[in-house]
């Protein structure tokens, strides 16, 4: 179920957001936006649960699991929590994998019917709800639909789209480092407007704000030059089901091959679409290791956080209660600070289990920016 919010207003802001503004940075933890529809999550979960509009939207970064996270882990299906922890600046997608990995378990994993995961299917997890990933249960893929429809707004005011440039004929949009370009959408039809797209990968929806002053999109250069945490000396060598590679801690700036150190350029820039509001989209046939279902199908399962009249899973569900604890513990070294950000405070709280009677429903890291 998804429902539209506010159509009016979006139109009325269509020529507000559509000149060029100057390249700017996104918070790395906390808001970089708030999602303008709603939406219902239904599969790997006890009871649906509804997501109301104005949501938040965070960043890819997760500020690390550490000793206080241990029976979360555990939760997860780590013999030693130990074994699971992972540094803070790390994409909420590799940060899961990296967990994976390192404790010898399949994550995300459907154990009788319910998900086991850092985020639902939707992308989001709670203890105050937020969204990094996915947002599938925000927009759906009719047969014969086309752009997808606007589900959410930046902290710069231009908006977010679901995946699909057509999703009639499975073509994916050529976004610039920001994760946006200029192109018609359903909230303007007939003129040009820089927007962004809900990405498989990282940075999942905004690696900054787009798009440069003379409105040109943004290069995955320029991205990193906008963040003292690209190129500042402290990669890291990471080790996932998908293999050995450097990763630049709290860096939101992707290459064409989804790489925060390495430097290829994206399909955008190779195809020429780069200029203004006279760019294009096109096909830029990603992978999608976060939501494999390339073919758009809807995968709106989400974990057990919440129930079905919406209470935030910090307190009592409708079939048991949330054990977690509180803030104190988590370190987080990146800025937060972006016009218009909703930061709650700065760094992410620690993980929750939730339980249902006495069994696990499901497991999902209630971390609040």
């Amino acid at each position: 179920m998804v429902t539209k919010f506010a159509s009016a207003a979006a139109l009325a802001l269509l020529a507000a957001t559509n000149s060029a503004s100057a390249l700017s940075p996104a918070p790395r933890l906390g808001d970089v936006g708030r999602t303008t529809v709603s939406g219902t999550v239904s599969e790997g979960v006890r009871t649906p649960f509804t997501l109301n509009a104005n949501e938040n939207i965070y960043g890819p970064f997760e500020a690390g699991f550490a000793s206080q996270q241990d029976f979360i882990l555990v939760g997860l299906g780590c013999t030693d929590g130990a074994d699971g922890h992972v540094p803070g600046g790390i994409d909420t997608y590799t940060a899961e994998q990296m967990v994976a990995q390192q404790c010898g378990i399949e994550l995300p994993r459907t154990d009788n019917g319910l998900r086991i995961s850092l985020l639902d299917s939707c992308g989001g997890h709670t203890r105050e709800y937020h969204f990094h990933e996915r947002m599938r249960c925000l927009y759906e893929d009719a047969v014969g639909s086309t752009h997808s429809v606007q589900i959410g707004k930046g902290s710069d005011g231009k908006f977010l789209y679901g995946k699909w440039e057509d999703f009639s004929t499975e073509e994916l949009p050529q976004l610039d480092a920001c994760g946006g370009h200029w192109g018609y959408t359903p909230d303007s039809p007939t003129e040009k407007v820089y927007h962004y797209h809900v990405q498989s990968q990282a940075p999942f929806t905004f690696g900054c704000y787009g798009p440069n002053d003379d409105g040109s999109l943004v290069t995955v250069q320029q991205c990193r030059a906008a963040y003292s945490g690209c190129g500042d000396g402290d990669t890291m060598s990471i080790t996932t089901k998908d293999g050995t590679f450097d990763y630049d801690p709290w860096c939101p700036c992707y290459d064409g091959n989804g790489s925060n150190v390495n430097t290829e350029p994206l399909a955008v820039f190779a195809s020429g679409s780069t200029a203004g509001s006279d760019g294009s989209a096109g096909g830029n046939g990603d992978s999608d290791p976060a939501d494999p279902d390339a073919a758009g199908n809807d995968d709106s399962a989400g974990a057990g956080n919440q129930d079905a009249g919406g209470n935030d899973a910090t307190g009592a569900s409708d079939a048991g209660n949330v054990v977690g604890a509180d803030d104190a513990g988590n370190s987080a070294t990146a800025d937060t600070a972006a016009t218009g950000s909703h930061d709650n405070s700065a760094m992410h709280r620690p993980p929750a289990l939730i339980f249902c009677a006495a069994a696990v429903v499901s497991v999902a890291l209630a971390l609040v920016a």
